[in-house]
């Protein structure tokens, strides 16, 4: 409800300029889906371009001008807001107990979520740059919005620094990161020093023939002089070893 919603969100939220409202669509199968739309056309919103983002005034008043179903907070770069969403965490109102963890480790701003079945969490931390969606857990930086019911969890009203307990469950979540391969070194090949005769004589000894036709100026076969030129450039590099000076 909107009035909820005004109620107990945070400040810090609802004075920066990062909403959106939401409506259901329909996707193939019969399933749905929140799609984010712009607060002040009511047209569709992206995640991605603060130009189709708004105010919190400006995101109730379009909620309520074209009946959408609520208003999301969306998360960006330049803010210092990280999203944590654990779904499908509460059965007949009582919260899986290792979500409950998780939330008092988090300590930070928590509400149940539109379905109401999980839990959507807001904390001051970063992210590392691996490891977003696994299983029931989501956790967001950028480029995703939260929708807002304003349904808090007794207790975690506030919006507070939790690097720590981030950095815990990102790492306990999705593993530490893997380093990068490191390209193989190529060990460079001698070039190889060839006459013109005598590099021209091997692809003349080849079994078929088909370089010293192209070498006699035959481009049977070939749809044009460009793609004949560019076998017989492949062969010549191949018999001088890939040595740029000899071909």
């Amino acid at each position: 409800a909107p009035d909820l919603i005004r109620r107990h969100t945070p400040a810090g939220l609802r004075e920066r300029p990062q909403w959106v409202c939401w409506r259901y669509e329909t996707e193939p199968g019969g399933r749905y889906r929140k799609v984010p739309c712009d607060p002040r056309t009511g047209r569709p919103a992206s995640t991605t371009d603060p130009a189709t983002w708004g105010t919190f005034a400006e995101a109730c008043q379009c909620q309520r001008r074209y009946s959408l179903q609520g208003i999301g907070y969306v998360f960006a770069a330049d803010d210092p807001y990280c999203g944590v969403d654990f779904d499908h965490v509460i059965d007949d109102g009582k919260i899986e107990q290792w979500a409950l963890d998780y939330v008092r480790q988090l300590n930070s701003y928590t509400e149940r979520s539109q379905s109401g079945t999980g839990l959507h969490i807001v904390t001051r931390a970063e992210l590392p740059p691996y490891g977003r969606k696994k299983g029931p857990v989501e956790m967001y930086t950028a480029g995703r919005f939260f929708v807002c019911t304003g349904d808090v969890l007794d207790g975690y009203t506030t919006i507070r620094d939790a690097q720590e307990a981030v950095n815990l469950l990102h790492r306990e979540t999705f593993g530490e990161a893997q380093p990068a391969p490191q390209p193989v070194a190529r060990t460079a090949q001698p070039p190889v020093t060839l006459a013109d005769a005598e590099l021209l004589a091997k692809p003349r000894a080849c079994k078929g023939g088909k370089y010293a036709a192209l070498l006699d100026g035959n481009l049977t076969g070939y749809p044009s002089q460009s793609e004949a030129d560019l076998a017989l450039c492949h062969g010549l590099a191949f018999y001088a070893g890939g040595d740029p000076g000899t071909v």
